[in-house]
Parts: C-alpha cells; sequence; structure tokens
C-alpha cells in the first residue's frame, strides 16, 4: 500500500490504491498510515486523500478521517442506505 501511493505521488498521475488485505484495517487506519508515509517521503503535498468507504456513518467518524488526512471522504454504504429508505417511502 506504501509503495503504491508513493508511486502514485511521483509520477502525477490520479491513482486507486487499495490495501491488499483490506478487509482487515479500517480506513481510519489506512489513511492515517499512507497519510504519515507520505509525509516521511516528502511527497505528501503532492497528493489528496480521497477515501471511499462503507464504514463512516456518523459525524465523528467523517471528523476523525478529515484529521488523520483525508481530503474528501465517499461514504458509499451511506449514500446506498439513503437511497433505500427514499425508494421504500
Amino acid at each position: 500500500m506504501f509503495q503504491e501511493s508513493h508511486a502514485a505521488c511521483t509520477s502525477g498521475f490520479a491513482s486507486r490504491v487499495a490495501a491488499a488485505n483490506a478487509l482487515t484495517h479500517s480506513s481510519l487506519l489506512a489513511v492515517a498510515a499512507v497519510h504519515h508515509h507520505l509525509v516521511r517521503e516528502g511527497t505528501r503535498l503532492r497528493a489528496g486523500l480521497v477515501i471511499e468507504s462503507g464504514e463512516p456513518r456518523e459525524i465523528h467518524h467523517f471528523a476523525c478521517l478529515a484529521g488523520y488526512g483525508a481530503e474528501a471522504i465517499n461514504p458509499y454504504l451511506a449514500f446506498e442506505t439513503l437511497e433505500a429508505l427514499r425508494l421504500a417511502n
């Protein structure tokens, strides 16, 4: 995950980086780890971290992700739940 994120920063192209064992890591842990890795490598300012996760559901989850380095968050599970609720009514 670290090598892929570093390569995406240095190549100048947008890239989707996913952890090989994403089911065992929380999105908060992953964004914090990638953020600090890129800071150590000196490439953090070249990238924006966009998180696509089903985990964040509450405002606190979004605040923590932003505080640990995420610039944007796509909570797809929350969006799908809202859509299902809209269609049910």
